[in-house]
């Protein structure tokens, strides 16, 4: 079987539903950006050694994510157990960080950095869940995930220099 089927030629692309969206559709533009935050996680998790276990976890939800998104919420696979985890890690990192007196550098070490990287492109998926129709568990799943991302990166920095 080929990798490429043509379906996609004419800017149109399948939803697990089976059903056909423009490439443009703002649905599709979420897929992406969740897709893009996996794929920028995976780099970190390859260099990290401090967060590479809480990567493996939040790779396995962002793939439920999207399923719940491609399925517009007639699915439910992120889980208020999913955003009660990030709180707690979430948590459980910020008692062992230096508390933050001011904006920090995006900076240091290869892993933080493309967790700030992913912080970012996360925020832009929130962006885009705000201007759609999605359920309540992916917007605020973002949200926290968001959250996550940079006390990841900031964990991975800790004991460099981060203040601006």
């Amino acid at each position: 079987m080929s990798l490429y089927t043509g379906r996609g030629d004419e800017g149109k692309t399948d939803l697990y539903t089976g059903e056909r969206r423009s490439k443009d559709h703002p649905i599709i533009h979420l897929l992406g950006t969740v897709d893009e935050i996996d794929s920028i996680i995976g780099k970190a998790h390859r260099e990290s050694e401090k967060t590479s276990e809480r990567l493996e976890k939040i790779q396995e939800q962002l793939f439920r994510l999207k399923s719940d998104i491609a399925l517009e919420g007639s699915d439910k696979n992120i889980s208020k157990e999913d955003i009660e985890w990030m709180e707690r890690t979430i948590d459980s990192a910020d008692k062992k960080l230096p508390e933050i007196e001011g904006f920090i550098h995006q900076r240091g070490r290869r892993p933080a950095v493309e967790l700030f990287h992913a912080r970012t492109v996360c925020r832009r998926a929130e962006r885009l869940a705000a201007g759609i129709e999605t359920d309540k568990e992916t917007k605020k799943f973002l949200n926290r995930l968001s959250d996550l991302l940079f006390i990841l990166g900031r964990e991975e920095n800790q004991g460099m220099e981060e203040r601006v």
